[in-house]
């Protein structure tokens, strides 16, 4: 297991924990979206590591690859996977039980001790449901072909831009 995975194994442990021991019990069904969530927070970033420390191939306007690499295009593409990633992963953790949750409350025997048998088929259309919708959804927010703007872009960039005679915006493929 690698360093990096050993992080968001931990901290997504050392959340749940945390948030198990402080919430009351019915916040407690949100314990494994947090805990996903900071996973993911550790992790894409030190998966990507390497980009965010040397940058991204980008591209003009013409899609011809720069000399220069960017690491405002990463940082860019790093959020982007991050964010998508937690969207996508909340998606099933939060939907399906506050549907169960309203069931429950309009009198509903979905419940663990009422009814088991139709709990776990219960969940499991649900988060079927919630990922089928929420993958393409989540997917269409940033597309995988980026681009910045000059504000955003580094000083070797915009040059290599500028002597290109370029318009100031560059293209990269943000990545999974």
């Amino acid at each position: 297991m690698c360093i990096r995975d050993s992080g968001a194994t931990f901290g997504s442990m050392a959340t749940a924990v945390a948030l198990k021991r402080s919430l009351p019990a019915r916040w407690s069904v949100l314990v494994p979206a947090a805990s996903i969530s900071v996973a993911s927070l550790v992790n894409v970033p030190s998966m990507r590591s390497g980009e965010l420390r040397h940058g991204l191939v980008v591209e003009d306007a013409r899609g011809d690859a720069l000399e220069a690499r960017s690491r405002a295009a990463a940082a860019f593409a790093v959020g982007a996977v991050t964010a998508s990633r937690i969207l996508n992963g909340c998606a099933d953790l939060v939907v399906a039980p506050a549907l169960v949750g309203a069931a429950r409350a309009r009198g509903w025997r979905v419940a663990h001790s009422t009814n088991p048998a139709v709990t776990v088929p219960l969940y499991a259309s649900l988060c079927f449901a919630t990922l089928a919708l929420s993958t393409p959804l989540v997917c269409s927010l940033v597309p995988q072909r980026s681009s910045l703007g000059a504000p955003w872009l580094d000083d070797g960039v915009a040059a290599e831009l500028r002597a290109r005679d370029a318009p100031p915006r560059v293209f990269f493929n943000k990545g999974l």
